[in-house]
């Protein structure tokens, strides 16, 4: 899925049991589901959350369309720089309560799926030198008003971008050092239940598509032609979202178990397949929660 192998036809299973609670915990995603008769709470592989896997975990629901639950792992590996090994990500950590099981706790793989899944899945960010070309496919969920993104490689030079959200306007710069032009390939994601009015490429009224994906929509600009610096700005209506449902462990805790497992639009309302309790500031209008032992869609 990461890699794009297997057909978008085969992922669904797979994702929504990466989502649940049999593989999710409140710090990662376990190697063995929690009902696997090969599960053993003294084991090394059969009972560890291992960070490289969580990571590989969110670049699979970022290249899936699965954006939120994506972010929500990408930030399992994050947030764990608080503890254990300060300013690190651990090894590997149990499955059942939250404290490390590696042997060593400094590990580069580790650390870069904090980096990766943030480059290639958050920002979507995919560099062509030879072809002088970038694509950015901005997934930045809604509990994020404003990102800054500083000198992201590109041959010699570089490439920022700056994302901003107030209400309902959303508004992208992207700027370069690099000595010739880049051909530049953008979209940005927005809520299902979202509308864009208008999309404004350094002020100029713009074409674009916009067409529904996974758990967002997504509205595409034609290919521009980035010199120095280049800004979008997007008009949206009826800004309504799903917030990615976080649970910041404590050490030695038990997973509290808050999951979004799927979403279905269903006309100008979004059911979303849950586990656990979510938290009611989490979800906006017309969205409507169903638990996933009584979800009887197929």
């Amino acid at each position: 899925m990461m890699l794009n192998v297997i057909p978008e036809s085969r992922r669904e299973k797979m994702l929504e049991d990466f989502a649940s609670n049999e593989f999710t915990t409140d710090w990662g995603v376990r190697l063995v589901k929690e009902s696997s008769e090969v599960f053993d709470p003294r084991g090394y592989h059969e009972r560890s959350v291992w960070p490289l896997f969580t990571g590989w975990v969110s670049l699979a629901e970022y290249e899936s369309w699965c954006s939120i639950n994506g972010y929500v792992h990408m930030m399992n590996n994050a947030l764990d720089y608080r503890n254990w090994t300060k300013g690190y990500i651990s090894e590997a950590l149990y499955g059942k309560v939250y404290k490390p099981a590696g042997i060593c706790p400094f590990q580069a793989w580790p650390q870069s799926m904090v980096v990766q899944p943030f480059v290639e899945g958050m920002l979507g960010y995919k560099p062509d030198v030879l072809k002088k070309r970038v694509n950015l496919n901005l997934r930045i969920p809604s509990n994020i008003n404003r990102l800054r993104v500083s000198s992201l490689p590109f041959s010699t030079g570089s490439v920022s971008i700056i994302y901003e959200r107030e209400g309902e306007n959303v508004l992208v710069m992207i700027l370069k050092k690099y000595d010739e032009s880049i051909t530049l390939k953008v979209c940005v994601r927005i809520p299902l239940l979202s509308e864009v009015e208008s999309v404004f490429v350094c002020g100029k009224d713009t074409e674009f598509s916009c067409y529904e994906k996974g758990d967002r929509k997504v509205a595409e600009i034609p290919e521009q032609i980035l010199k120095d610096s280049l800004t979008l700005h997007l008009k949206l209506k009826n800004f309504s979202d799903v917030k990615p449902p976080m649970c910041v462990p404590k050490p030695f805790s038990k997973s509290r178990g808050t999951r979004i497992v799927r979403f279905i639009k269903e006309g100008e309302k979004l059911k979303v397949i849950y586990e656990g309790k979510i938290p009611p500031e989490v979800i906006g209008d017309g969205i409507y929660l169903v638990k996933r032992n009584q979800d009887n869609s197929k």
